[in-house]
């Protein structure tokens, strides 16, 4: 017998996930949501004949032909009234409406993901977590999800979630991102969405993250400041005393509250003023940490204030330098 055609996925490099969907008119791949292939035409016909086609291996219905039956596939009929009064009849398979909802979203994450420097290790898991919202947001059976659950991500945009959910994997898998990198690369949102679909994220973590051990441990500002040192060009030398600062403000609790973004641009003035290298603009230090000089300015001089001094700074500096 002649096999099905289903063409490979270029970017999973098999045909394993790979469907058809026969309203839309083409293959697509469910694992990374790629379009493999559209404008397809069936040329086959709806019944088939054949005796020989016929047992109970085929099932009750051995000469249908068509699409297998899908677990959870649902149509829906819909009845209107044209104008001169001819009736209006469609039928719509809302499993197919399901599937491209998902897919939509997986786009998303794989572009944004991508354009935040994150491996596929990361955009897996991402879409992990937004199948999961997915199937909260458009349940098959309504009746077995928590309302209140429903409505909190019901609310959000969709690219807002998928932000959001990059967000907190690059966190947990020790590779960061501030809101402002994201914000910088997804453009369809604005701050208080991003914030939002943050929060309403981490406060359902046992539902999107069920998986995932010490999610959401705090972001290490010391870490977000050797990143940020890289970016501005910093001297390895400052940035060690930088990194020391924020490690040491951190475990006293100084800052406590504040977000680890805000330890470490304040921890990176402190260091660059203590070094006396004036080739470093502190605007565009604040401009790369997302946050106003002004309040980093404030958060260094509490910093300061609680006791680590810049003579502490300088001389940590001067003995890199010996």
């Amino acid at each position: 017998a002649e096999e099905a055609y289903e063409p490979v996925c270029p970017d999973c490099k098999t045909n394993r996930n790979v469907i058809l969907l026969y309203n839309e008119g083409m293959y697509v791949c469910t694992d990374c949501a790629r379009t493999v292939q559209k404008y397809v035409v069936s040329e086959g016909s709806e019944w088939r004949t054949f005796k020989s086609d016929s047992g109970s291996s085929r099932g009750a219905d051995p000469n249908r032909v068509g699409q297998a039956e899908r677990p959870g596939a649902e149509l829906s009929l819909s009845l209107g009234v044209q104008n001169g009064g001819k009736p209006i009849v469609r039928i719509q398979d809302k499993s197919t409406e399901w599937q491209k909802k998902l897919n939509d979203g997986f786009r998303d994450i794989m572009s944004l993901g991508r354009d935040l420097d994150l491996k596929k290790v990361h955009i897996d898991r991402a879409k992990d977590a937004y199948q999961r919202i997915h199937d909260i947001k458009n349940p098959h059976n309504k009746s077995a999800v928590d309302k209140e659950v429903k409505k909190h991500f019901s609310a959000l945009k969709r690219e807002a979630i998928a932000a959001a959910i990059l967000y907190h994997v690059a966190t947990a898998m020790d590779v960061p991102r501030q809101r402002a990198d994201i914000l910088r690369e997804a453009r369809t949102i604005t701050d208080r969405d991003l914030r939002t679909a943050i929060k309403r994220t981490k406060r359902h973590a046992k539902v999107v993250f069920p998986d995932m051990k010490k999610w959401f441990s705090a972001m290490k500002a010391s870490k977000i400041v050797r990143r940020r040192c890289g970016e501005l060009r910093i001297p390895r030398k400052i940035s060690n005393v930088a990194e020391m600062i924020a490690k040491a403000t951190e475990k006293k609790g100084t800052l406590e509250g504040k977000q680890p973004a805000t330890i470490a641009g304040a921890a990176v003035l402190i260091a660059l003023r203590a070094s006396g290298d004036a080739t470093f603009d502190e605007s565009q230090v604040a401009l790369t940490f997302g946050l106003a000089l002004s309040t980093l300015s404030s958060r260094a001089q509490e910093i300061l204030n609680a006791g680590v001094n810049e003579r502490t700074a300088e001389g940590i500096i001067e003995e890199y330098e010996s």
